[in-house]
């Protein structure tokens, strides 16, 4: 599924327009991504919870030069899938 077939599922199934529908899901971004970075999670209902996860330093190599070169710690998003998802694949 790409964005424009999200955006038109999105708006199907909430009755709206796509214009709205496209509003919505980027005002969700921006919020996600600023609870993100302010530590909190974002729940999403029926699917999980978006967390962010300390990914340590490591080593690593230029793929290209093939020299070793440290990568720093950072924080990442992750999907913590939920049981309901995690029912519903298998």
């Amino acid at each position: 599924m790409n964005k424009p077939d999200l955006l038109k599922a999105i708006a199907a199934k909430a009755g709206v327009s796509e214009a709205i529908g496209s509003k919505v899901l980027a005002a969700f971004g921006d919020i996600a991504t600023q609870s993100l970075k302010s530590g909190d999670d974002v729940p999403l209902p029926g699917l999980g919870k978006l967390v962010t996860v300390r990914q340590e330093a490591r080593k690593g190599h230029n793929p290209r030069t093939g020299q070793p070169l440290q990568i720093p710690a950072r924080l990442v998003p992750k999907l913590r899938a939920s049981t309901t998802l995690h029912d519903a694949l298998n």
